[in-house]
Protein backbone atom coordinates (compact mmCIF):
# COMPACT_ATOMS: atom_id res chain seq x y z
CA UNK A 1 0.00 0.00 0.00
CA UNK A 2 1.34 3.53 -0.47
CA UNK A 3 0.57 5.89 2.07
CA UNK A 4 -0.41 9.49 1.69
CA UNK A 5 2.86 10.30 3.29
CA UNK A 6 4.83 8.76 0.87
CA UNK A 7 3.20 11.21 -2.21
CA UNK A 8 2.43 14.29 -0.30
CA UNK A 9 5.14 16.60 1.21
CA UNK A 10 4.91 19.50 3.19
CA UNK A 11 7.28 22.31 3.76
CA UNK A 12 8.24 23.43 7.66
CA UNK A 13 5.34 25.70 7.64
CA UNK A 14 2.87 23.43 7.86
CA UNK A 15 0.31 23.73 10.71
CA UNK A 16 -0.28 20.14 12.56
CA UNK A 17 -3.60 20.25 12.03
CA UNK A 18 -3.09 19.91 8.44
CA UNK A 19 -0.37 16.97 8.97
CA UNK A 20 -2.48 15.24 11.13
CA UNK A 21 -5.82 15.61 8.61
CA UNK A 22 -3.60 13.96 5.82
CA UNK A 23 -2.39 11.11 8.28
CA UNK A 24 -5.82 10.02 8.77
CA UNK A 25 -6.78 9.59 5.09
CA UNK A 26 -6.08 6.06 3.55
CA UNK A 27 -5.67 7.00 -0.13
CA UNK A 28 -6.19 9.93 -2.47
CA UNK A 29 -9.58 9.49 -3.08
CA UNK A 30 -10.37 9.26 0.46
CA UNK A 31 -8.24 12.97 0.99
CA UNK A 32 -10.51 14.18 -2.17
CA UNK A 33 -13.63 13.29 -0.59
CA UNK A 34 -12.76 13.65 2.83
CA UNK A 35 -11.68 17.57 1.82
CA UNK A 36 -15.68 18.06 0.04
CA UNK A 37 -16.79 17.72 3.48
CA UNK A 38 -13.83 19.90 5.20
CA UNK A 39 -12.97 22.28 2.67
CA UNK A 40 -10.98 24.14 4.82
CA UNK A 41 -7.89 21.94 4.97
CA UNK A 42 -7.58 22.33 1.17
CA UNK A 43 -5.79 25.31 0.66
CA UNK A 44 -4.03 25.02 3.54
CA UNK A 45 -2.74 21.49 2.42
CA UNK A 46 -1.70 23.28 -1.20
CA UNK A 47 -0.13 26.26 0.17
CA UNK A 48 2.29 24.57 1.89
CA UNK A 49 2.66 21.59 -0.53
CA UNK A 50 6.25 20.67 -2.25
CA UNK A 51 5.33 19.58 -5.70
CA UNK A 52 7.22 16.11 -7.01
CA UNK A 53 6.84 13.55 -9.67
CA UNK A 54 4.96 11.28 -7.23
CA UNK A 55 2.51 14.33 -6.11
CA UNK A 56 1.78 16.02 -9.23
CA UNK A 57 -1.62 14.18 -10.09
CA UNK A 58 -3.04 14.65 -6.91
CA UNK A 59 -1.96 17.74 -6.65
CA UNK A 60 -3.50 18.90 -9.93
CA UNK A 61 -6.88 17.12 -8.60
CA UNK A 62 -6.57 19.31 -5.22
CA UNK A 63 -6.24 22.27 -7.42
CA UNK A 64 -9.20 21.62 -9.45
CA UNK A 65 -11.58 22.03 -5.93
CA UNK A 66 -10.11 25.28 -4.75
CA UNK A 67 -13.09 27.81 -4.74
CA UNK A 68 -12.81 30.92 -6.58
CA UNK A 69 -14.15 32.60 -3.54
CA UNK A 70 -11.18 31.72 -1.41
CA UNK A 71 -8.89 33.23 -3.62
CA UNK A 72 -9.36 36.56 -2.52
CA UNK A 73 -5.83 37.47 -0.31
CA UNK A 74 -3.01 38.26 -2.52
CA UNK A 75 -0.79 35.99 -0.52
CA UNK A 76 -3.15 33.10 -0.97
CA UNK A 77 -3.47 33.52 -4.66
CA UNK A 78 0.35 33.95 -4.97
CA UNK A 79 1.26 30.36 -3.36
CA UNK A 80 -1.49 28.80 -4.91
CA UNK A 81 -0.31 30.11 -8.24
CA UNK A 82 3.02 29.06 -7.90
CA UNK A 83 2.08 25.25 -7.26
CA UNK A 84 -0.67 25.99 -10.29
CA UNK A 85 2.44 27.16 -12.62
CA UNK A 86 4.72 24.23 -11.44
CA UNK A 87 2.12 21.60 -12.68
CA UNK A 88 1.00 23.52 -16.03
CA UNK A 89 4.67 23.58 -16.84
CA UNK A 90 4.50 19.58 -16.23
CA UNK A 91 1.84 19.19 -18.02
CA UNK A 92 0.06 17.95 -15.53
CA UNK A 93 -3.86 20.16 -15.87
CA UNK A 94 -6.42 19.00 -18.16
CA UNK A 95 -9.48 21.05 -18.50
CA UNK A 96 -11.31 17.48 -19.35
CA UNK A 97 -10.80 16.32 -15.87
CA UNK A 98 -13.50 16.60 -12.87
CA UNK A 99 -14.51 19.98 -14.63
CA UNK A 100 -17.06 22.36 -12.45
CA UNK A 101 -18.21 24.75 -15.33
CA UNK A 102 -19.29 24.87 -18.51
CA UNK A 103 -18.97 27.13 -21.46
CA UNK A 104 -22.49 27.08 -23.20
CA UNK A 105 -23.46 28.80 -26.59
CA UNK A 106 -26.03 31.44 -25.21
CA UNK A 107 -27.92 30.71 -28.90
CA UNK A 108 -28.55 27.02 -29.00
CA UNK A 109 -27.41 26.07 -25.20
CA UNK A 110 -24.50 24.13 -26.64
CA UNK A 111 -21.95 23.10 -24.65
CA UNK A 112 -18.80 24.98 -25.96
CA UNK A 113 -16.05 23.52 -23.52
CA UNK A 114 -15.33 22.77 -19.70
CA UNK A 115 -13.33 23.69 -17.42
CA UNK A 116 -12.27 24.48 -13.56
CA UNK A 117 -12.98 27.75 -12.08
CA UNK A 118 -9.43 28.18 -9.91
CA UNK A 119 -7.79 27.40 -13.33
CA UNK A 120 -9.67 29.98 -14.83
CA UNK A 121 -9.39 32.92 -11.78
CA UNK A 122 -5.73 32.20 -11.82
CA UNK A 123 -5.18 32.95 -15.63
CA UNK A 124 -7.64 35.36 -16.20
CA UNK A 125 -7.62 38.36 -14.57
CA UNK A 126 -11.43 38.56 -16.18
CA UNK A 127 -12.43 35.68 -14.45
CA UNK A 128 -10.74 37.07 -11.33
CA UNK A 129 -13.19 39.73 -11.00
CA UNK A 130 -15.87 37.22 -11.91
CA UNK A 131 -15.44 35.71 -8.64
CA UNK A 132 -18.41 37.79 -6.79
CA UNK A 133 -20.98 37.22 -9.26
CA UNK A 134 -23.72 34.47 -9.63
CA UNK A 135 -22.92 33.98 -13.31
CA UNK A 136 -19.56 32.67 -12.46
CA UNK A 137 -20.80 31.05 -9.46
CA UNK A 138 -22.78 28.56 -11.26
CA UNK A 139 -22.02 25.18 -13.34
CA UNK A 140 -22.88 26.85 -16.57
CA UNK A 141 -21.39 30.10 -18.22
CA UNK A 142 -23.38 31.60 -21.53
CA UNK A 143 -21.23 33.02 -23.95
CA UNK A 144 -21.75 34.73 -26.94
CA UNK A 145 -20.82 33.83 -30.48
CA UNK A 146 -22.28 36.31 -32.51
CA UNK A 147 -18.62 37.32 -32.86
CA UNK A 148 -16.26 35.00 -31.34
CA UNK A 149 -17.07 31.38 -32.71
CA UNK A 150 -17.04 28.21 -30.69
CA UNK A 151 -13.87 27.00 -31.35
CA UNK A 152 -12.32 29.93 -30.58
CA UNK A 153 -13.45 29.68 -27.00
CA UNK A 154 -12.12 26.01 -27.23
CA UNK A 155 -9.21 27.58 -28.28
CA UNK A 156 -8.58 29.41 -25.59
CA UNK A 157 -9.44 27.64 -22.85
CA UNK A 158 -6.66 24.89 -23.80
CA UNK A 159 -4.23 27.94 -24.27
CA UNK A 160 -4.49 28.52 -20.23
CA UNK A 161 -3.84 24.96 -19.39
CA UNK A 162 -0.78 24.68 -21.73
CA UNK A 163 2.61 25.08 -20.54
CA UNK A 164 4.50 28.10 -21.00
CA UNK A 165 6.48 26.16 -23.88
CA UNK A 166 3.44 25.28 -25.39
CA UNK A 167 1.87 28.82 -25.35
CA UNK A 168 5.33 30.28 -27.12
CA UNK A 169 4.32 28.23 -30.11
CA UNK A 170 -0.48 27.92 -29.82
CA UNK A 171 -0.32 30.86 -32.46
CA UNK A 172 1.52 29.42 -34.83
CA UNK A 173 -0.42 26.13 -34.68
CA UNK A 174 -3.94 27.69 -35.10
CA UNK A 175 -5.90 28.62 -38.55
CA UNK A 176 -4.81 32.65 -39.25
CA UNK A 177 -8.52 32.41 -39.76
CA UNK A 178 -9.10 32.53 -36.33
CA UNK A 179 -6.78 35.35 -35.27
CA UNK A 180 -9.12 38.34 -35.34
CA UNK A 181 -11.66 36.24 -33.20
CA UNK A 182 -8.57 35.50 -30.44
CA UNK A 183 -7.55 38.80 -30.45
CA UNK A 184 -11.11 39.74 -29.36
CA UNK A 185 -11.37 37.05 -26.74
CA UNK A 186 -7.74 37.39 -25.14
CA UNK A 187 -8.67 41.61 -24.50
CA UNK A 188 -12.21 40.36 -23.25
CA UNK A 189 -10.33 37.83 -20.89
CA UNK A 190 -7.64 40.12 -20.02
CA UNK A 191 -4.76 37.61 -21.69
CA UNK A 192 -1.82 39.97 -22.04
CA UNK A 193 0.53 37.62 -23.17
CA UNK A 194 -1.60 36.29 -25.95
CA UNK A 195 -2.99 39.48 -27.35
CA UNK A 196 0.56 40.33 -27.93
CA UNK A 197 1.23 37.03 -29.53
CA UNK A 198 -1.70 37.77 -32.11
CA UNK A 199 -0.73 41.06 -32.58
CA UNK A 200 2.25 40.02 -33.36
CA UNK A 201 1.30 37.23 -35.62
CA UNK A 202 -1.38 39.34 -37.29
CA UNK A 203 1.65 42.06 -38.33
CA UNK A 204 3.73 39.46 -39.48
CA UNK A 205 0.81 37.70 -41.52
CA UNK A 206 -0.66 41.14 -42.77
CA UNK A 207 -0.66 40.07 -46.52
CA UNK A 208 -1.98 36.17 -45.98
CA UNK A 209 -5.60 38.17 -44.81
CA UNK A 210 -5.85 39.84 -48.50
CA UNK A 211 -6.98 42.73 -47.57
CA UNK A 212 -8.59 45.61 -49.94
CA UNK A 213 -9.66 49.22 -49.04
CA UNK A 214 -12.94 48.62 -47.69
CA UNK A 215 -12.06 46.13 -44.91
CA UNK A 216 -9.02 47.55 -43.75
CA UNK A 217 -11.01 50.11 -42.07
CA UNK A 218 -12.59 47.64 -40.23
CA UNK A 219 -9.63 45.90 -39.36
CA UNK A 220 -8.08 48.86 -37.80
CA UNK A 221 -11.11 49.91 -35.90
CA UNK A 222 -10.91 46.17 -34.41
CA UNK A 223 -7.13 46.54 -34.00
CA UNK A 224 -7.69 49.92 -32.07
CA UNK A 225 -10.36 48.63 -30.00
CA UNK A 226 -8.71 45.04 -28.82
CA UNK A 227 -5.28 47.44 -28.05
CA UNK A 228 -3.03 45.30 -31.15
CA UNK A 229 -1.12 48.77 -31.06
CA UNK A 230 1.19 46.94 -33.68
CA UNK A 231 -0.90 46.45 -36.20
CA UNK A 232 -3.04 49.45 -35.63
CA UNK A 233 0.27 51.66 -36.48
CA UNK A 234 1.21 48.99 -39.66
CA UNK A 235 -2.55 49.23 -41.03
CA UNK A 236 -2.79 53.44 -40.37
CA UNK A 237 1.06 53.30 -42.57
CA UNK A 238 -0.53 50.69 -44.92
CA UNK A 239 -3.32 52.88 -44.99
CA UNK A 240 -1.03 56.19 -45.66
CA UNK A 241 0.60 54.50 -48.19
CA UNK A 242 -1.54 52.62 -50.21
CA UNK A 243 -3.42 55.61 -51.62
CA UNK A 244 -6.73 52.77 -52.73
CA UNK A 245 -4.39 49.94 -53.23
CA UNK A 246 -3.50 47.77 -50.01
CA UNK A 247 -2.75 44.63 -51.57
CA UNK A 248 -0.02 45.86 -53.41
CA UNK A 249 1.77 47.94 -50.68
CA UNK A 250 1.24 44.49 -48.33
CA UNK A 251 2.99 42.64 -51.52
CA UNK A 252 5.87 45.53 -51.96
CA UNK A 253 6.04 44.69 -47.92
CA UNK A 254 7.35 41.23 -48.49
CA UNK A 255 9.44 41.95 -51.61
CA UNK A 256 13.16 43.04 -50.41
CA UNK A 257 13.90 45.19 -53.41
CA UNK A 258 10.41 46.76 -53.22
CA UNK A 259 10.16 47.28 -49.15
CA UNK A 260 13.04 49.23 -49.30
CA UNK A 261 11.46 52.37 -50.98
CA UNK A 262 8.27 51.65 -48.25
CA UNK A 263 11.01 51.98 -45.37
CA UNK A 264 11.59 55.81 -46.39
CA UNK A 265 8.37 56.77 -45.61
CA UNK A 266 8.47 55.86 -42.30
CA UNK A 267 8.82 58.35 -38.77
CA UNK A 268 10.87 57.27 -36.74
CA UNK A 269 8.54 55.67 -33.85
CA UNK A 270 7.23 53.88 -36.77
CA UNK A 271 10.37 52.36 -38.08
CA UNK A 272 11.03 51.53 -34.69
CA UNK A 273 7.91 49.39 -34.44
CA UNK A 274 8.20 47.82 -37.73
CA UNK A 275 11.47 46.78 -36.70
CA UNK A 276 10.65 44.22 -34.52
CA UNK A 277 8.35 42.61 -37.91
CA UNK A 278 9.98 39.52 -38.93
CA UNK A 279 9.45 40.58 -42.72
CA UNK A 280 11.00 41.50 -45.56
CA UNK A 281 9.73 45.11 -44.45
CA UNK A 282 10.43 44.66 -40.97
CA UNK A 283 14.26 43.74 -41.60
CA UNK A 284 14.69 46.50 -43.68
CA UNK A 285 13.37 49.22 -40.85
CA UNK A 286 16.44 47.78 -38.30
CA UNK A 287 19.31 49.85 -37.53
CA UNK A 288 22.42 48.21 -39.30
CA UNK A 289 24.23 46.44 -36.43
CA UNK A 290 26.68 48.96 -35.61
CA UNK A 291 24.70 52.01 -36.67
CA UNK A 292 24.82 55.07 -33.84
CA UNK A 293 21.49 56.48 -34.18
CA UNK A 294 18.55 58.52 -32.89
CA UNK A 295 18.23 55.90 -29.48
CA UNK A 296 21.95 56.14 -29.16
CA UNK A 297 22.09 59.60 -29.47
CA UNK A 298 19.26 59.65 -26.34
CA UNK A 299 20.97 57.25 -24.47
CA UNK A 300 24.47 59.56 -24.73
CA UNK A 301 23.95 63.22 -25.67
CA UNK A 302 19.99 64.52 -25.40
CA UNK A 303 16.44 64.14 -27.18
CA UNK A 304 16.14 64.48 -30.79
CA UNK A 305 13.06 64.92 -32.95
CA UNK A 306 11.41 62.94 -35.38
CA UNK A 307 11.60 65.38 -37.55
CA UNK A 308 15.24 65.72 -37.31
CA UNK A 309 15.66 62.34 -38.48
CA UNK A 310 15.51 61.68 -41.95
CA UNK A 311 15.04 58.15 -44.01
CA UNK A 312 17.97 55.94 -44.06
CA UNK A 313 20.06 56.59 -47.29
CA UNK A 314 18.57 54.33 -50.79
CA UNK A 315 20.21 50.87 -51.03
CA UNK A 316 21.97 51.57 -47.48
CA UNK A 317 21.54 48.17 -46.66
CA UNK A 318 23.04 46.74 -49.72
CA UNK A 319 25.97 48.97 -49.64
CA UNK A 320 26.97 47.83 -46.55
CA UNK A 321 27.28 44.57 -47.56
CA UNK A 322 29.41 45.68 -50.11
CA UNK A 323 33.33 44.51 -50.15
CA UNK A 324 35.46 47.09 -49.49
CA UNK A 325 36.86 49.64 -51.71
CA UNK A 326 40.07 49.39 -50.41
CA UNK A 327 40.34 45.69 -48.57
CA UNK A 328 38.36 43.74 -50.50
CA UNK A 329 38.81 41.00 -48.10
CA UNK A 330 35.98 42.87 -45.57
CA UNK A 331 32.94 44.52 -46.31
CA UNK A 332 31.59 48.04 -46.14
CA UNK A 333 29.80 47.46 -42.24
CA UNK A 334 33.21 46.47 -41.13
CA UNK A 335 35.50 49.60 -42.15
CA UNK A 336 32.68 52.16 -41.68
CA UNK A 337 30.29 53.75 -39.16
CA UNK A 338 27.12 54.85 -39.93
CA UNK A 339 25.92 57.58 -37.72
CA UNK A 340 22.80 60.00 -37.62
CA UNK A 341 24.27 63.74 -37.85
CA UNK A 342 20.93 65.91 -36.09
CA UNK A 343 20.63 69.28 -37.03
CA UNK A 344 19.72 69.42 -33.31
CA UNK A 345 19.59 68.07 -29.95
CA UNK A 346 17.44 69.06 -26.91
CA UNK A 347 16.57 71.62 -29.54
CA UNK A 348 19.63 73.54 -30.08
CA UNK A 349 21.91 73.17 -33.30
CA UNK A 350 24.55 71.03 -33.21
CA UNK A 351 28.15 72.65 -33.76
CA UNK A 352 31.89 71.77 -33.39
CA UNK A 353 30.60 73.98 -29.96
CA UNK A 354 28.05 71.66 -29.04
CA UNK A 355 29.89 68.28 -29.29
CA UNK A 356 32.56 70.08 -27.35
CA UNK A 357 29.93 69.98 -24.58
CA UNK A 358 29.02 66.90 -25.28
CA UNK A 359 32.31 65.04 -25.25
CA UNK A 360 32.74 66.37 -21.49
CA UNK A 361 29.55 65.98 -20.14
CA UNK A 362 27.87 63.18 -22.20
CA UNK A 363 24.58 61.60 -19.93
CA UNK A 364 26.12 58.37 -20.31
CA UNK A 365 29.26 56.70 -21.48
CA UNK A 366 33.00 57.97 -21.13
CA UNK A 367 34.46 61.36 -20.90
CA UNK A 368 36.87 62.84 -23.25
CA UNK A 369 37.39 66.28 -24.86
CA UNK A 370 37.57 67.99 -28.46
CA UNK A 371 40.39 70.40 -28.53
CA UNK A 372 39.68 73.00 -31.42
CA UNK A 373 42.46 76.01 -31.98
CA UNK A 374 41.75 79.19 -30.60
CA UNK A 375 41.52 81.07 -34.35
CA UNK A 376 38.56 79.08 -35.74
CA UNK A 377 36.63 81.86 -34.45
CA UNK A 378 32.83 81.62 -35.38
CA UNK A 379 33.55 78.32 -37.42
CA UNK A 380 33.02 76.20 -33.68
CA UNK A 381 29.67 77.95 -33.95
CA UNK A 382 28.53 77.26 -37.46
CA UNK A 383 25.47 74.41 -37.76
CA UNK A 384 24.73 72.50 -40.90
CA UNK A 385 21.72 73.18 -42.83
CA UNK A 386 20.19 69.33 -42.56
CA UNK A 387 20.22 66.39 -40.42
CA UNK A 388 21.66 63.54 -42.60
CA UNK A 389 22.86 59.93 -42.27
CA UNK A 390 26.59 59.94 -42.69
CA UNK A 391 28.55 56.46 -43.70
CA UNK A 392 32.13 57.64 -42.85
CA UNK A 393 35.34 55.25 -42.84
CA UNK A 394 37.00 53.97 -39.10
CA UNK A 395 40.56 55.30 -40.49
CA UNK A 396 42.31 56.88 -43.44
CA UNK A 397 42.49 55.12 -46.67
CA UNK A 398 46.01 54.30 -46.70
CA UNK A 399 46.88 55.70 -49.75
CA UNK A 400 46.16 58.76 -49.17
CA UNK A 401 48.60 59.53 -46.60
CA UNK A 402 51.82 61.60 -47.86
CA UNK A 403 49.88 63.17 -50.59
CA UNK A 404 48.96 66.03 -51.14
CA UNK A 405 45.40 67.80 -50.46
CA UNK A 406 44.16 67.83 -54.35
CA UNK A 407 45.60 64.39 -54.84
CA UNK A 408 43.75 63.36 -51.84
CA UNK A 409 40.68 64.66 -53.13
CA UNK A 410 41.15 63.10 -56.34
CA UNK A 411 42.24 59.69 -54.88
CA UNK A 412 38.83 59.73 -52.67
CA UNK A 413 36.39 60.66 -55.53
CA UNK A 414 37.30 57.73 -57.98
CA UNK A 415 36.15 55.47 -54.88
CA UNK A 416 32.72 57.12 -54.62
CA UNK A 417 34.21 58.50 -51.84
CA UNK A 418 33.99 62.83 -50.43
CA UNK A 419 36.06 64.11 -47.94
CA UNK A 420 34.70 64.37 -44.84
CA UNK A 421 33.09 67.60 -43.57
CA UNK A 422 34.63 68.36 -40.17
CA UNK A 423 32.08 68.45 -38.38
CA UNK A 424 31.05 64.92 -39.10
CA UNK A 425 34.93 63.76 -38.47
CA UNK A 426 34.33 64.72 -35.42
CA UNK A 427 30.93 63.58 -34.83
CA UNK A 428 32.24 59.84 -35.66
CA UNK A 429 35.25 59.76 -33.42
CA UNK A 430 33.75 61.79 -30.18
CA UNK A 431 30.23 59.33 -30.62
CA UNK A 432 32.40 56.09 -31.01
CA UNK A 433 34.72 57.38 -28.43
CA UNK A 434 31.58 58.05 -25.85
CA UNK A 435 29.87 54.44 -26.63
CA UNK A 436 32.73 52.33 -26.06
CA UNK A 437 35.72 53.99 -25.19
CA UNK A 438 37.51 53.20 -28.77
CA UNK A 439 39.54 55.90 -30.44
CA UNK A 440 39.34 55.97 -34.13
CA UNK A 441 41.88 58.54 -35.77
CA UNK A 442 44.63 57.89 -33.04
CA UNK A 443 48.20 59.04 -32.25
CA UNK A 444 49.81 55.89 -32.81
CA UNK A 445 50.42 55.44 -35.52
CA UNK A 446 49.77 59.78 -35.37
CA UNK A 447 46.53 60.52 -37.62
CA UNK A 448 44.50 63.17 -38.98
CA UNK A 449 41.70 63.16 -42.08
CA UNK A 450 41.89 66.44 -44.20
CA UNK A 451 38.36 68.00 -44.27
CA UNK A 452 36.34 69.40 -47.10
CA UNK A 453 36.57 73.30 -44.73
CA UNK A 454 39.22 75.45 -45.11
CA UNK A 455 40.24 78.78 -42.65
CA UNK A 456 42.50 81.21 -44.14
CA UNK A 457 43.50 79.47 -47.21
CA UNK A 458 44.22 75.91 -44.90
CA UNK A 459 42.15 72.72 -44.55
CA UNK A 460 40.98 71.74 -41.63
CA UNK A 461 41.89 68.47 -40.23
CA UNK A 462 40.62 66.01 -37.35
CA UNK A 463 42.61 63.50 -35.10
CA UNK A 464 46.05 62.53 -33.03
CA UNK A 465 43.18 61.21 -30.63
CA UNK A 466 45.16 60.31 -27.62
CA UNK A 467 44.35 60.62 -23.87
CA UNK A 468 44.26 63.99 -24.03
CA UNK A 469 41.19 63.92 -26.14
CA UNK A 470 40.37 64.90 -29.96
CA UNK A 471 42.46 67.34 -32.03
CA UNK A 472 40.79 69.92 -34.33
CA UNK A 473 42.97 72.26 -36.35
CA UNK A 474 44.31 73.66 -39.13
CA UNK A 475 46.69 72.38 -41.54
CA UNK A 476 49.32 75.01 -42.41
CA UNK A 477 51.23 72.48 -44.68
CA UNK A 478 49.02 71.65 -47.92
CA UNK A 479 51.85 69.27 -48.91
CA UNK A 480 52.74 65.64 -48.13
CA UNK A 481 53.00 64.47 -44.47
CA UNK A 482 52.77 60.96 -43.72
CA UNK A 483 50.27 61.48 -40.56
CA UNK A 484 47.79 63.38 -42.84
CA UNK A 485 44.99 61.30 -45.00
CA UNK A 486 41.44 61.39 -45.69
CA UNK A 487 38.74 59.13 -44.46
CA UNK A 488 36.07 58.82 -46.95
CA UNK A 489 32.68 59.87 -46.69
CA UNK A 490 30.52 57.70 -48.74
CA UNK A 491 28.78 59.26 -51.32
CA UNK A 492 24.98 58.91 -51.46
Amino acid sequence: MVFLSDILKFNNDSSKEVLNFISNCQSEDDLVEKLRKQSSFLLPIIQNLIISEKSNSLAARLLYMVNPKDLADQNVIERVKRVETVLRNHKMLDFGRDPNISLKNLADNRNLVSAHKSILCLESLYFKRMRPYKEFNQAVMYVDTTFISGEVYQKVVEYLYMSDEDRKNFISTVDKRLLTEILQLAFHWELDELRQMCDDELSNHLIEFNIEAENLSRLLELAEYHFAPKLALLLNFVKRAADGDVYTILEQMNSPGQATQLTQLCTPEERKVFATLETAFGKLCRLPPGTFGKEHWEKHFGTIKDEHVPPFPKGIFETLELPDPVDSTKKVRDTHTLFLRPLEVNGKKVTINSIQKFAQSPKKGYRTKCQTCSILNKMVDTPLPESRWVLLRNDVIPETRNKSYGEQKTLVEKMNYKVPRTLDAILLNIVTYVSSKKRLYGDDPLTYTRCQEQFKGCQMIVGAFAPAGLSVDEDDDLYDDDFFGVAGSWKF
